[in-house]
């Protein structure tokens, strides 16, 4: 394509000729049952290859039992896994790209007692010490690392033998072959530990036995962690050079440079206040030292991000993993000149994560990975947009993530749909979002929708809010109702003084505070706001009547928000209510005894939501079809609103 000449030109690896320069990295989904490739995995990569990715790499295979969680994880250590992974083979050489297989042992980063077919399995590592995983595992034998050196040597053969087109090993991420390299992991006096040569002998072991089985024609990838950026222990780039080295002379046909463990997941598996492009530096040092092909991903997000990379020499195959998620056909739109069409990743991290969704008390019953912005991801099989044999005229108010996914899901069916929103742009809540430190990456949703309204020809009216004589110009045979929620203010003497603020006003301009600032309400919006008032160099204290700060916040994007409020010293006070506001203070009772006053010149009001549904009791008496959804139902997140309008979209 002439817009991206790089991005669309074929590369070799060994024998492997791939058509561009998009390959979908492995990612930990758990959409296994069993260990073996299942149904949904065969539609998930499918449809990630039709969509133009040259390469597909599912997520990681266990080479052997007491090697991988035995819950969500594919397996290949044995023969019997093998027709699965070929009809995977089959389904993405079918669908014109390439399939590789990675192989991987995770050593000591698992759970203390890892469960497989109802037997109970002790993780093993170079060291028996703890991990951040609160496993403490055998140090492994020479034993051992014979069986398990074996062990990914067959993984390797079952993988040619499946017809899979190259073998990846896992040697990044705090696995088990990196936790041979590193001195944190690996404190022994053997020959596999203490100097750099002894602590690559493991790795280097395991890859001379894979190439040989191999043999010297197969394409052989290995991750690799370039440096860590573990807090225990800075790993310096000097070692991942030397490794990468050693590697090319050893057999590797190309090298996927990689950070990050668990220990670090936040650059393993970065959020959004992770920087773009993050690995590229790492990647660009190794391509200096080798001639054989580079790998590199994390956040990378727009094709010019990926030309500009493969222009500047960095690397030679762009990593395009969560991006693949929310939009397979990414790559597709890019080659059509539809890239303002593609479905973003945010780096949200709140739905494709399995161990989030094992977390989060709304998706707690689902294991596997799903995607906030793509209702479609895990529901493959089952959740189809199809024209509907009745095209009706559709009225949708609300122009917030539920009413926007509403409004465009039922164009696409061949509804005509108008689409009202009271505020000057689409988006909703996302809107203040995405001012928020660090979370920008909002505003690619937000501005998805304005583009997707645009091309499934919604007729949107923005500005003014609805007036029910609409309903007579338009004559609708359906209403949704996604006008989101409102501002909770609750019952305490003085919150309607003139020094009490809500918190959309202050990000819209027109309110502005003083230097000394009280943030009523401690959940994820409270504290993004003495993030965001912080930064701007106001003196911020949060009151939160609860126990714990911003609970339903995503792990890893809640741990860079804390480093950011310690830096600006903004003070939280939990388990404490405000009995009063008065002119320049604040009364609170802390643990419910303590009497209490702050000095402040505003109260900014980051008191949770309830459904904006006011319109509901008139339009019920009004319209025949009426739907309610989103926050106008009761308030969740931006996933839930989504899902919602997606599947209303689909059935009226």
């Amino acid at each position: 394509m002439a817009e991206f000449p790089l991005l669309f030109s074929p590369l070799k690896i060994k024998g492997m000729e791939l058509k561009n320069r998009i390959f979908m990295p492995a990612m930990g989904l758990g959409h296994s049952k069993d260990g073996h490739v299942s149904a949904e995995d065969l539609v998930f990569y499918g449809k990630r290859a039709a969509g133009g990715a040259a390469l597909i790499i599912p997520e990681v295979m266990s080479v052997s039992p007491e090697g991988g969680y035995g819950k969500g994880i594919l397996r290949i250590w044995e023969d019997k896994y093998v027709p699965g992974i070929r009809k995977l083979a089959d389904e993405i050489h079918r669908k014109g790209s390439k399939l590789a297989i990675q192989i991987a042992h995770m050593g000591g980063q698992l759970d203390p007692k890892i469960e497989v077919d109802g037997k109970i399995y002790i993780p093993v590592a170079p060291s028996s010490i703890p991990f951040i995983t609160g496993s403490i595992p055998k140090e492994i034998t020479h034993e051992d690392i014979e069986r398990i050196t074996e062990a990914f040597a067959q993984a390797a053969r079952r993988v040619r033998e499946a017809g899979a087109d190259a073998v990846e090993v896992h040697g990044a991420h705090g696995y088990l072959l990196t936790q041979f390299l590193s001195t944190r992991t690996n404190q022994r006096t053997d020959e596999y530990g203490g100097s750099l040569e002894n602590r690559m002998r493991f790795p280097l072991q395991v890859l001379k036995r894979v190439r040989k089985i191999l043999g010297s024609d197969f394409p052989l990838i290995w991750r690799f962690n370039a440096a860590d950026r573990q807090p225990e222990e800075e790993e310096n780039l000097a070692e991942g050079r030397a490794f990468a080295k050693k590697l090319e002379e050893n057999g590797v046909d190309c090298l996927n440079v990689s950070t990050g463990s668990y220990v670090d997941f936040q650059f393993l598996v970065p959020p959004m206040e992770v920087p773009l492009m993050h690995k590229v530096p790492l990647a660009r040092e190794i391509k200096k030292l080798v001639k054989i092909p580079i790998a590199t991903s994390g956040r990378i997000r727009t094709p010019e991000q990926a030309e500009s990379i493969l222009k500047e020499g960095s690397a030679d195959l762009i990593g395009l993993g969560r991006p693949l998620i929310s939009d397979p056909e990414w790559v597709n739109k890019v080659k059509r000149g539809e890239s303002k069409y593609i479905r973003p990743c945010v780096s949200c991290l709140q739905r494709c994560l399995p161990l989030e969704n094992k977390v989060n008390p709304e998706a707690k019953a689902r294991w596997g990975a799903y995607c906030l912005t793509n209702p479609d991801v895990a529901r493959d099989m089952d959740f189809k947009i199809e024209q509907a044999v009745d095209k009706k005229r559709v009225i949708v108010i609300g122009g917030g993530p539920s009413g926007c996914e509403a409004a465009c899901t039922a164009a696409l069916r061949g509804h005509q749909v108008w689409l009202f929103d009271k505020e000057k742009e689409l988006g909703g809540a996302l809107r203040y979002a995405r001012m928020m430190p660090g979370r920008q990456d909002w505003g690619y949703l937000t501005q998805f929708y304005v583009n997707e309204t645009e091309r499934t020809k919604v007729k949107v009216s923005l500005g003014k809010p609805f007036e029910v004589p609409s309903l007579n110009e338009i004559l609708p045979q359906v209403v949704i109702l996604a006008t989101g929620a409102k501002l909770f203010i609750p019952r305490v003497p003085g919150i309607d003084g003139p020094n009490v603020v809500p918190y959309d006003a202050v990000l819209k301009g027109e309110a502005k505070v003083g230097k000394r600032v009280v943030v009523m309400g401690a959940g994820e919006t409270g504290l993004e706001m003495a993030d965001y008032l912080a930064e701007q160099g106001k003196q911020v204290t949060v009151v939160e009547m609860r126990g714990v700060l911003a609970p339903r916040m995503v792990f890893y994007c809640r741990q860079f928000l804390f480093e950011r409020l310690e830096k600006h010293q903004v003070e939280t006070l939990t388990d404490t209510t405000i009995k009063e506001i008065r002119p320049g203070q604040v009364k609170i009772l802390k643990y419910g005894k303590e009497d209490a006053t702050l000095e402040m010149d505003n109260l900014v009001l980051c008191t949770g939501v309830v459904p904006n549904n006011q319109l509901v009791d008139r339009l019920r008496m009004l319209v025949n079809d009426l739907h309610i959804i989103g926050d106008a139902v009761y308030p969740r997140g931006v996933a839930e609103a989504i899902n919602e309008g997606s599947m209303i979209g689909r059935i009226i």
